[in-house]
């Protein structure tokens, strides 16, 4: 410990970092990603602040999964998110415009001040799978990113 709290927290900081990397995966294996059910669909972490043993926390990494016929519940979210479409065609519906998407697809969720709104629908006949990616602003900004993240389940 130092006589100045800034130097000091840059060291706690540097160890902490430098500690969390030497253990880091680069490479996780897919049976080490954590996977939830949510309002979404099954939802499988690749990168999560919360999935300590991970090179990198300044991104979220996640694959969604969203059975045949099925529609995720809709998100408020700051936006900023980029996907690809691994598996299967939809609908994206984004603040209330309809943008239809199939295998191999680009999706970009713009950011905006007040945040977006939005769902999936999966209008194929096999399970759809897009992995989405976002920064991670939670340490900068707080729980729900400034704007604010809402999980809107339909009714």
């Amino acid at each position: 410990m130092t006589d100045s709290l800034w130097l000091d927290l840059e060291e706690r900081s540097r160890t902490r970092f430098e500690r969390s990397r030497q253990a880091a995966c680069v490479v996780p294996r897919n049976d080490a990603h954590r996977e939830d059910v949510a309002g979404l669909g099954t939802l499988r972490w690749y990168l999560h602040p919360s999935l300590e043993d991970r090179a990198l926390s300044s991104l979220y990494m996640v694959e969604i999964e969203i059975d045949a016929g099925m529609r995720s519940d809709r998100i408020k979210h700051p936006g900023n998110i980029v996907g690809i479409v691994v598996e299967g065609s939809g609908e994206l519906w984004l603040d209330g415009e309809i943008h239809e998407w199939c295998e191999r697809d680009l999706l970009g969720i713009p950011s905006k001040p007040h945040g977006v709104l939005f769902d999936f629908f999966n209008t194929g006949d096999v399970a759809a799978r897009i992995i989405l990616a976002f920064p991670n602003w939670d340490s900068a900004l707080g729980p729900g990113l400034g704007t604010g993240i809402e999980h809107m389940p339909l009714a």
